[in-house]
């Protein structure tokens, strides 16, 4: 299988060789299900999107500022 490159990122994704070590990943797992508690506290859910995203974040096919801004469009907030 040939990798293929993210389209909001330069990291190659391989099946084969995680983007990220698996102490990130689960900082980053941690980080997310702190944050969709958060938001359930508040009696809110999060769409199906911003789930998406977040799972590329946690596995390391988003890096941080990709992320926020990935968010912010979602969200209508930048274009």
């Amino acid at each position: 299988m040939t990798p293929q490159r993210s389209p909001l990122s330069s990291a190659t994704i391989n099946e084969n060789k995680p983007l990220i070590s698996a102490e990130e990943h689960q900082k980053r797992l941690d980080a997310v299900n702190f944050g969709r508690s958060s938001v359930q506290l508040s009696g809110f859910t999060l769409d199906d999107e911003t789930e998406a995203l977040y799972a590329r974040y946690v596995n390391g096919e988003l890096d941080h500022a990709e992320l926020t801004t990935a968010i912010l469009r979602l969200s209508g907030l930048v274009n």
